[in-house]
């Protein structure tokens, strides 16, 4: 609406007024609202940004509801459109790594945490990542970002969970990290009101490689009882050495030295393969005993 200045000189006050009115009313009706502005603005900042925050939308929720290939194709939209945000990387990520695609899904994730240090900070999205990447075989980073989540949980049967994947992921690192793993396998157990198989399976393993035979055992005795072993096995998102470095143990428990003994020769690999070829010659010598007698 336009009034020029004759135009309005020649109205009479109650005119003047009603134009106004008018025009402060259309003005308030066209004008954007301070979200929508703000949009505008943003994309004239960043132009791209309101395709990328809908591409990123998009996979966030293909990811919740494991449409994992939408989640990996809209991710790979919002970082051609923005590439340096982290959570579409984080997204894409965990897609690949749903896919068993891993090698690949670990380097998106170190992508991420390099464009974004918090970019895990979700409980659900950093516990997934820890496991992701423990099956991808990076086991430094899947500890790093596990110990954080756990120390962050609820008191929960998730928690209990990420503490033991925390744990099995501290024990195939290597020798340097055995009193932790011993830790947080006990603080597993500790915050379940059940016998978890898992955790004790885990800390059986511990144990023996300490040098606590008869504890680990007694332990691992259990897990071969209850009749869970190749499920426990099964659900281990760790290196193919660890599975049987496990298995051979409980077949010990069990008094199957035949199993036991091939299983500790596939054990003997990554950073305790000396102590699986050190549990070779007991378990060889047993049988010949046996054999004699």
């Amino acid at each position: 609406m336009y009034l020029s200045p004759l135009g309005a000189r020649q109205m009479s006050p109650a005119a003047r007024s009603l134009a106004v009115i008018l025009l402060t009313s259309a003005t308030l009706f066209y004008a954007p609202t301070t979200a929508h502005a703000g949009d505008f603005w943003d994309e004239v900042r960043e132009p791209g940004l309101r395709a990328f925050r809908l591409a990123t939308t998009r996979a966030q929720s293909a990811l919740t509801s494991h449409r994992f290939s939408v989640a990996l194709a809209s991710a790979d939209q919002a970082i051609a459109l923005i590439p340096d945000r982290g959570l579409p990387h984080a997204i894409r990520a965990q897609a690949l790594g749903e896919t068993g695609r891993h090698a690949e899904s670990a380097a998106a994730y170190h992508r991420a945490l390099s464009l974004d240090e918090d970019v895990l900070d979700d409980l659900t999205l950093g516990a997934r990542a820890g496991e992701l990447l423990a099956r991808a075989g990076d086991l430094e980073l899947a500890a790093t970002i596990l110990s954080d989540v756990a120390d962050r949980m609820p008191r929960s049967p998730t928690r209990r969970l990420t503490f033991t994947l925390y744990a099995d992921v501290l024990l195939a690192r290597g020798p340097e990290h055995l009193q932790d793993a011993i830790r947080a396998f006990r603080y597993a157990m500790r915050d379940s009101p059940i016998v978890d198989t898992r955790a004790h399976l885990g800390l059986a393993l511990a144990l023996l490689r300490q040098g606590e035979r008869e504890h680990a055992l007694e332990l691992a005795r259990r897990v071969a009882g209850s009749g869970r072993l190749a499920t426990v096995l099964s659900s281990l998102p760790l290196p193919e050495g660890e599975q049987m470095a496990r298995r051979a143990l409980a077949l010990e428990a069990i008094g199957d030295p035949t199993g036991a003994r091939e299983s500790w020769e596939r054990a003997a690999t990554g950073p305790w393969e000396a102590h699986a070829r050190s549990m070779l010659t007991p378990t060889r010598a047993r049988r010949r005993g046996r054999r004699a007698r």
